[in-house]
């Protein structure tokens, strides 16, 4: 939430008193057609499988509509149509959500494609290399 309000990353400093007051976002839906929320991240070892579900359930219950590659478009398709089904998710999409604990290539790409696009982008990650940044 921080950095979604200041573009800053927390550094131990922010979290007083003096922290700014943090504004939830609002991708600017009514009740009646709520955000469609792209969720980006690898699925491909049980944590990132765990962490797909748990971030999905979670939008889902904000009342957001959630389009997950895992859930939506799946890993039986041969690559091309796997990435043309994603790219059309995208592009559906108000805003991404990415999970992003390792620089995998997808995800990055997928938050180069939305931003490209102009959609905001909300990242999640639990450690990142400074110079990743």
């Amino acid at each position: 939430a921080l950095y979604c309000s200041s573009s800053a990353l927390p550094d131990g400093n922010r979290f007083g008193s003096d922290a700014p007051a943090l504004q939830p976002f609002k991708p600017g839906r009514s009740a009646e057609h709520p955000p469609r929320v792209y969720l980006a991240g690898p699925f491909f070892t049980m944590h990132q499988l765990w962490l797909v579900e748990e971030a999905r359930a979670e939008l889902t219950r904000m009342g957001m509509m959630v389009f997950s590659p895992f859930h939506d478009v799946g890993m039986i398709l041969d690559s091309h149509e796997i990435a043309r089904r994603d790219l059309a998710g995208l592009d559906g999409c108000d805003l991404v959500f990415a999970l992003l604990d390792t620089l995998d290539a997808g995800t990055v790409f997928e938050i180069g494609y939305a931003r490209k696009a102009g959609k905001p982008v909300v990242v999640f990650t639990q450690k990142v290399d400074p110079g990743d940044l």
